[in-house]
């Protein structure tokens, strides 16, 4: 039987679409494996990185300090 190895970065609520239609064609050795985006973060860990920067020392900024740093 002459076969071919597929490899595709598909979204995670089509797997079960997939895996179904691989079982049609008596696909072998099916797998999937989650791949988790390094960017993105639970609301958890977004809480907790915005607790710890307000625990830190604030600093005053004048406006026009503030103009010159949001306009460069």
């Amino acid at each position: 039987m002459d076969t071919a190895i597929l490899t595709a970065e598909i979204n995670k609520s089509d797997i079960p679409f997939f895996k179904v239609l691989l079982e049609k064609v008596k696909a072998r050795k099916v797998s999937f494996k989650e791949n988790k985006d390094d960017t993105e973060m639970s609301k958890k860990e977004f809480f907790d990185m915005v607790d710890k920067a307000m625990e830190g020392k604030a600093k005053e900024v004048s406006m026009d300090e503030m103009e010159k740093l949001l306009l460069e």
